[in-house]
């Protein structure tokens, strides 16, 4: 049987959709970073510094 979902139920899917979509997001951000970092280690190494101290805040 077809069942009428409430508001909470609702609610809480879209945030479980939500949660899994901004962690994709982050995974892939992260990977991104870290390949971008690595490549321009030598020319960019402030950046380096800059990025891994936000990433101390962050976490």
């Amino acid at each position: 049987m077809y069942k009428e979902k409430t508001r909470r139920e609702t609610i809480e899917t879209k945030s479980i959709i939500n949660l899994e979509y901004a962690g994709f997001i982050e995974e892939n951000y992260r990977k991104e970073m870290w390949n971008w970092m690595n490549l321009n280690y030598r020319q960019k190494s402030f950046v380096y510094d800059f990025t891994a101290k936000i990433v101390e805040l962050n976490y």
